[in-house]
């Protein structure tokens, strides 16, 4: 039947996390689109009006305050990782190796049936606000361990630089959460977790692929990664250029440089004392 030693094994999960982060950062693109066309149109009736002005994403949407999401996300949670147990369990046992000889694999899974607990009581208001992303961050945090011992274990020096880079994916995740939490005004720290989550996707689809038929060397391992979280990256740059509304002109570009500059010495020469500037003078000669 197979587990995680199997491309299976690597590609389930990876499917997992891959939807889980591309959802997110999908729907965080979406709002901060609706929040620049929804601030373009009602600005300017807010400040004549004496309103509190345009709001922020981090303003409106950290801490997550939708309780149908956090409920399906749960509930989506729960019963994927469940199956992800039962799976890792019997594949030991039909293996004829035990159902417990997976039992690392099924910790993998249980970190994130954790957070689909704590996310349900933040759903039905049972705990603070943002607890979930706290729990995701303390589930990747025990990612870490569990795939850097992985690695340790392994033979194959590729092989075990693909699993310990993994477990660093997952303690940067982990750190991206807790400061995201942390700083909920950090749009970067909590659209950097989601691009975490995906990036752990992907490597995981390439240690499956290295198990079962693509020959990855030990010196384009690390190459292999970058290309990944280049991809990563390329697609947050389209996204955020695509949610982003027309920007005023920055006072320090463009033609207006000169002028500004010019202004600034003009006030710090006219402030100077008439004594000074002829003592300067007679310096000069």
């Amino acid at each position: 039947m197979g587990g995680s030693g199997t491309f299976q094994g690597h590609a389930i999960p990876a499917s997992f996390f891959f939807g889980f982060g591309c959802f997110f950062l999908g729907l965080t693109f979406k709002r901060c689109r609706d929040l620049v066309a929804r601030n373009s149109s009602t600005g300017a009736s807010g400040s004549s009006s004496g309103g509190t002005g345009p709001k922020s994403f981090c303003d409106v949407h950290i801490p997550e305050r939708s309780p149908v999401l956090l409920g399906w996300t749960s509930i989506i949670l729960m019963i994927g990782t469940v199956l992800g147990m039962f799976y890792e369990a019997l594949g030991g046992y039909f293996d004829g190796i035990g159902l417990f000889h997976q039992l690392a694999h099924v910790a993998l899974y249980l970190c994130f049936f954790f957070v689909g607990a704590v996310t349900w009581l933040e759903s039905r208001h049972c705990l603070p606000p943002d607890s979930s992303r706290v729990a995701l961050s303390f589930a990747f945090f025990l990612q870490y361990i569990l795939w850097n011992e992985h690695g340790l274990m392994k033979e194959d020096r590729s092989d075990a630089r693909i699993h310990i880079l993994q477990a660093q994916i997952n303690l940067v995740a982990s750190v991206a959460f807790a400061y995201s939490v942390y700083n909920p005004k950090s749009l970067l720290a909590y659209v950097s977790g989601w691009a975490l989550m995906s990036l752990n996707a992907l490597w995981m689809f390439t240690a499956g692929l290295a198990v079962c038929c693509v020959d990855i060397m030990l010196h384009t391992v690390g190459a292999a990664l970058a290309l990944e979280a280049l991809l990563i990256a390329a697609i947050l740059v389209v996204g955020a250029s695509l949610c982003a509304g027309p920007r005023p002109a920055h006072p320090q570009l463009g033609g207006n440089r000169n002028n500004n500059a010019g202004g600034a010495y003009s006030s710090v020469a006219s402030s100077m004392p008439s004594s000074s500037v002829d003592e300067e003078e007679g310096n000069d000669k």
